[in-house]
């Protein structure tokens, strides 16, 4: 569980330097409109390592309390 919100941390780190939050749901690009090459390879993974949390969690719940 430590490493979905690490994950989540690291993910809002990058977001809150290039994107600005509009509205409820919708993310604006923060001064420049575009992001860096090295920031978006970052950034994917990031999401990458955030999903496989995710999907571990998941797995454990289903083993650990699956019926």
């Amino acid at each position: 569980m430590t490493d979905i919100l690490k994950h989540f941390y690291d993910l809002e780190l990058y977001l809150s330097q290039y994107y600005t939050l509009v509205g409820a749901n919708h993310l604006h690009p923060y001064l420049a409109e575009v992001i860096p090459d090295l920031a978006r390879k970052d950034i994917s993974k990031v999401i990458e390592g955030l999903k496989n949390s995710l999907y571990s969690w998941l797995l454990y719940v289903r083993e650990r309390y699956s019926p």
